[in-house]
């Protein structure tokens, strides 16, 4: 992954990040952990982030900041239309001002992370 790839990041992040806002089910499937990937990243907490994030190719701890100042102050309310799991991979769905994206999961030893590479 390059940095030109940081916008689409940014750009499925910030239809992500007010799952947050939708709630944590206590449970430890995909949904979970996007929940608690984007909550961090709004609080602009990237070591609570970095555990639920799965990126390769860059180091999240030099793109986070990146992510968490381009959400400062946004107020956001997407809905979870779906989540599919399909082994150690998953897609949650979500919607947000008219525009639905799918936010890739992955499962690595046995943990739930947002997908970074993929994205």
């Amino acid at each position: 992954m390059t940095i030109r790839k940081l916008p689409a990041l940014a750009g499925a992040a910030l239809l992500a990040l007010g799952l947050a806002a939708c709630g944590d089910d206590g449970g430890d499937g995909p949904d979970a952990a996007a929940v608690a990937f984007f909550s961090a990243l709004n609080d602009g907490e990237c070591d609570d982030a970095a555990q639920y994030v799965h990126l390769t190719d860059l180091d999240f701890g030099e793109v986070c900041p990146l992510l968490a100042a381009q959400f400062e102050g946004e107020d956001l309310n997407p809905t979870v239309d779906d989540v599919s799991e399909d082994g150690d991979t998953a897609t949650v769905t979500m919607t947000h001002d008219g525009s639905t994206d799918e936010i890739p999961m992955v499962q690595v030893d046995g943990d739930w992370k947002v997908d970074l590479d993929f994205m």
